[in-house]
């Protein structure tokens, strides 16, 4: 199937941890999309299932994070796993129990930003012990200038 998409690459080539085109990710997700008929709350689901299946990060965040640092460290988290956007706290406010995120610079399919929501949601509530939501306010694919996305407590 990639070959058809002038990527000729096999699954059971792909390494867990090596770095990769973001744009073979978005064939991949596009293809699970068309295969299984996937709705925006499934690839939530899988932004949710990354954190989850991650002992590494899970033992970090619950030991080591709290809303204050993950929001000072999220431009260099980010750059870890990506080259393009940047992304940084907008506002956080620990009273009324809500964090605005916004992401510039990073114009990828759509399907990216359930995804997206579905990492920002676990991750939330790894960090405060609690159910988080996460709202997309922002989109660049609704005519936006950036994505943002609200986190709720």
């Amino acid at each position: 199937v990639m070959a058809k998409l002038c990527y000729p690459i096999k699954c059971t080539q792909i390494k867990r941890m090596d770095f990769y085109p973001i744009g073979l990710w978005v064939l991949f997700v596009l293809g699970i999309k068309r295969l299984f008929n996937y709705d925006d709350k499934k690839f939530q689901e899988m932004g949710i299932f990354q954190l989850k299946s991650s002992l590494i990060i899970r033992v970090f965040m619950k030991y080591f994070f709290s809303l204050e640092r993950a929001a000072k460290e999220l431009p260099k988290i980010w750059r870890q796993y990506f080259t393009i956007g940047e992304f940084n706290a907008v506002e956080l406010n620990k009273d009324k129990r809500y964090l605005i995120l916004r992401l510039e610079n990073f114009r990828l399919h759509p399907i990216s930003c359930q995804i997206i929501i579905g990492v920002l949601t676990r991750a939330t509530g790894m960090i405060i012990k609690d159910k988080a939501s996460v709202k997309e306010t922002k989109c660049v694919h609704r005519g936006d200038d950036c994505h943002e996305f609200l986190i709720k407590w």
